[in-house]
């Protein structure tokens, strides 16, 4: 599929930099970095690693749950999308990865329940 560019917008692209801002108003650049939560330093969202991809994919795919989702299906569909980490990823690791996509605002808690939904 050939998609058509003017002069103007090959340009406007070159000298654009590359960290642009996306629709959730979030740096993408930004997301890499550490974070604190109160006293704690919360290690930053990696888009580059395969581990987060997953879970990235992971949190798209549960997102349409009218009541949330928990760390166990975020877990459980994480697996379906990279069969490699089928013995290596379990709850812990994705409550680790919730924490630090909500200390980032992309996701949150449902109420006072263990139950997460996007942001």
């Amino acid at each position: 599929m050939a998609v058509l560019h003017s002069p103007m917008s090959a340009k406007r692209y070159a000298t654009t930099p590359i960290s642009w801002r996306n629709d959730l108003g979030v740096h993408l650049d930004a997301l890499a970095a550490p974070s604190r939560r109160g006293a704690k330093r919360i290690a930053g969202v990696d888009l580059q690693k395969p581990r987060m991809q997953a879970v990235a994919a992971g949190v798209i795919a549960l997102a349409a749950s009218p009541h949330g989702f928990t760390a166990n299906q975020l877990a459980a569909q994480t697996k379906r999308h990279r069969p490699r980490l089928r013995r290596k990823y379990g709850v812990r690791q994705a409550a680790y990865d919730l924490r630090k996509l909500r200390t980032k605002g992309l996701v949150q808690r449902v109420g006072k329940t263990r139950t997460l939904s996007r942001a």
